[in-house]
C-alpha cells in the first residue's frame, strides 16, 4: 500500500459514498474507514486531522441524517482516538488493515452514537445498538475493507508492476 498515492482510496470511498447506497441499501456500512486506516499508516496526525474533517464534511452533504457538521465533528473525534493506535497494525498485512478498519468504524459508530445521545436527538440508546453499531457492523467494514479497497489497490498495484506480462509471452520469447 505504500506506492499507492491517497487519491486511488480517497476515490475509492467517495464512490461508495455518493453510490454505496444504489448497491447495498439500508446498511450502515462507514464508507471512509478503510480510507482513514490507510492514511493513517501513511500521514502524519495533522494531515490525518483535515483529511477527516474534508471527509467528515463531504459526507454531511450527502446525508440529511444529522445536521451539518456533525460527521466532520465525529470523524475529528475518531481521528484523535485511532490514530495512536495504528501502532499495533502493521500496513503490509492484510488482515490487520481490516481490522483497523473495523476498528476505525466502531469508535466512529460509538461516536456517533454518544453524539446524537448528548445532542438530544430523540433516540434511545439500547444494548442491541451499541452491541450492532459497535461490534457486529464493523466486521462488515472490515469485509468492505478487504473487497473494495485492499483488492482493488493489490491488483492495482499487480498490473502497474508489469509482473502479468510474463503470463503473455511467446515459448520463444521466454527462451532467448
Amino acid at each position: 500500500m505504500k506506492s499507492v498515492s491517497c487519491w486511488l482510496p480517497f476515490s475509492l470511498a467517495t464512490l461508495f459514498a455518493c453510490f454505496g447506497s444504489v448497491f447495498i441499501p439500508y446498511t450502515k456500512i462507514s464508507p471512509f474507514a478503510p480510507f482513514f486506516a490507510i492514511i493513517y499508516q501513511k500521514l502524519p496526525f495533522i494531515p490525518c486531522l483535515w483529511i477527516s474533517f474534508i471527509c467528515g464534511i463531504l459526507i454531511d452533504m450527502i446525508s440529511s441524517q444529522h445536521p451539518f457538521g456533525s460527521y466532520a465533528i465525529v470523524y475529528l473525534a475518531c481521528t484523535i482516538t485511532c490514530y495512536s493506535q495504528k501502532r499495533h497494525f502493521f500496513e503490509d498485512k492484510i488482515i490487520s488493515l481490516c481490522l483497523y478498519a473495523a476498528l476505525i468504524s466502531s469508535v466512529s459508530s460509538l461516536i456517533l452514537i454518544a453524539y446524537s445521545f448528548i445532542f438530544d436527538y430523540q433516540f434511545p440508546i439500547t444494548v442491541d445498538l451499541l452491541v450492532s453499531d459497535g461490534f457486529i457492523i464493523p466486521f462488515f467494514d472490515a469485509f468492505y475493507a478487504l473487497a473494495w479497497f485492499i483488492i482493488p489497490i493489490k491488483a492495482y498495484q499487480y498490473l502497474r508492476s508489469g509482473n502479468w506480462k510474463k503470463y503473455f509471452r511467446t515459448k520463444e520469447e521466454t527462451t532467448e
